[in-house]
């Protein structure tokens, strides 16, 4: 990959206000395509730059390696924040269906789920409606 795929790329073409909009706009909660998209980026070429960012390329300049990692910081911003306003809306979603959750591979607070299939999924969720009639 050549450094010019990165600095001569989108990231330089929205320029300094752009790639503060998308990255204000992803931290807002905005998908990271949607937020591309606001400042002129087709969705596939911003996973493209990111899939090729994510490799380190050595020959990349250190500001389109540090780009990447404030999109990734933005995006873990908004997941946190996310989850912060679950967990004080609906502790027991948050425990339940959270990042704290239990799953196959650890223990958490809530209980064990298994992935099903949509009819057996649609009767889980007709017992239970049952239940609260």
């Amino acid at each position: 990959m050549a450094e010019s795929e990165c600095t001569e790329g989108w990231p330089k073409q929205i320029g300094a206000d752009g790639q503060e909009k998308l990255l204000l706009a992803i931290r807002n909660g905005v998908s990271p395509a949607v937020a591309a998209r606001t400042v002129g980026i087709p969705e596939e070429s911003f996973w493209q730059w990111c899939r090729n960012a994510a490799e380190w390329p050595a020959e990349w300049p250190l500001e389109c390696r540090l780009f990447y990692v404030d999109i990734e910081t933005a995006i873990a911003e908004a997941k946190a924040d996310a989850e912060k306003r679950v967990y004080k809306l609906s502790p027991v979603a948050w425990l339940r269906w959270g990042p704290g959750r239990e799953t196959t591979a650890r223990e958490g607070w809530g209980e064990l789920y298994q992935i099903v299939g949509v009819s057996e999924f649609l009767s889980i969720i007709r017992r239970a409606v049952n239940k609260c009639q």
